[in-house]
């Protein structure tokens, strides 16, 4: 199995821990800004799967640009490796542009060695209003999908329902309630056909009426090809000791629906490997999401005879017995936890 830790060592990560030790506790949170481990980014970056020979990178809320690192890395060291990557990174606070401007200076070198191109476009200013700008097609000459991969931490923070920003989402079809789902939209929206996104965020969008336009919107937009689920809140970003139930979410954006999702886990801490991994098929995925219900949990038990369990924990409470009884009977049929298929669900 995959190992979510980096086989090589890197200057990057001494150069993210100087920039988190710099910022302001007040302005981070703020911001809903918290950085990017180098384990986490390196995994993100395992999980794209094109190659294609020029890659139009985004990375919005790039903080000091540990993402784009490691997908640097991640394409440095392929066997397929593309002919130019032009990277296009937004920071809003000025506090960590210095270190965003220095990682994009690393990725240039490491680049060269590799002998791969590498440009870099830093904006300093708010992702979302040019984001919006960019999908109502306001900038002259600029392409709605300038994109083909997207690697995201976005922040996270509630945004009020009549601010600014939520004023500028809704002007792009885009109706949600946190900064983190907002981000996640915009790109999606700026990707490009087949374009790829990777992304780290918190897990609350995939249950809930509040988060259900996004979940129909973003599923209508991308074809959803993993989850991955942290078991410990506090490992993934360990070094801002936040407490965050997160997930990593890879998704391709297409029409055409893959037959199953892959959902897996992992303790989140270094040289962690995945606990679990398995394949769901699309359509049961499909009717729980409209059921307001999500996946919340998915995790390995080992008994003493050394078989090993899936067990699926379902969030029920938005749900009546009926509707229960319904996304239990689709999830025992489409699964192969049960070994008598044709067992119904007693009420």
């Amino acid at each position: 199995m995959q190992a979510l830790d980096s086989s090589q060592s890197s200057v990057l990560e001494p150069q993210r821990s100087k920039a988190a030790a710099g910022l302001d506790a007040r302005r981070k949170q703020e911001l809903g800004q918290f950085l990017t481990p180098e384990i986490v980014g390196s995994f993100m970056a395992s999980l794209f799967e094109a190659r294609p020979a020029e890659i139009r990178l985004l990375d919005a809320g790039a903080g000091d640009g540990a993402l784009t690192a490691a997908f640097v890395k991640r394409m440095c060291g392929s066997r397929l490796r593309p002919k130019r990557i032009s990277a296009t990174a937004y920071e809003l606070d000025e506090a960590i542009v210095d270190a965003l401007e220095r990682t994009l200076s690393l990725c240039r070198v490491e680049c060269s060695r590799s002998g791969i191109e590498f440009s870099a476009e830093l904006h300093s200013e708010d992702f979302i209003e040019t984001a919006v700008s960019l999908v109502r097609g306001d900038l002259f000459g600029a392409s709605k999908t300038p994109f083909n991969a997207a690697i995201l931490n976005p922040p996270y923070r509630k945004i009020n329902s009549d601010s600014h920003t939520r004023r500028l989402l809704r002007e792009a079809g885009i109706e949600t309630s946190n900064l983190y789902t907002g981000f996640i939209a915009l790109a999606a929206k700026l990707l490009c056909e087949a374009g790829e996104m990777v992304a780290i965020c918190p897990r609350s969008f995939c249950n809930g009426p509040y988060f259900k336009p996004f979940r129909e919107q973003f599923l209508d937009m991308m074809s959803l090809r993993r989850l991955h689920e942290f078991k410990s809140r506090s490992a993934a970003f360990q070094h801002d000791e936040v407490l965050q139930e997160n997930i990593i979410v890879h998704a391709v954006k297409s029409t055409e629906k893959l037959q199953s999702v892959i959902i897996s886990t992992s303790s989140g801490k270094r040289a962690a490997t995945l606990r679990s991994e398995r394949a769901y098929t699309i359509r049961w995925f499909l009717r729980v999401i409209l059921n307001d219900s999500f996946i919340l949990s998915l995790a390995n038990r080992t008994k003493s005879s050394g078989r090993r369990w899936r067990t699926l924990q379902l969030r029920w409470q938005s749900l009546d017995w009926k509707s229960r009884r319904g996304v239990w009977w689709i999830f025992a049929r489409s699964s192969s936890l049960f070994a008598r298929r044709g067992t119904t669900p007693r009420r």
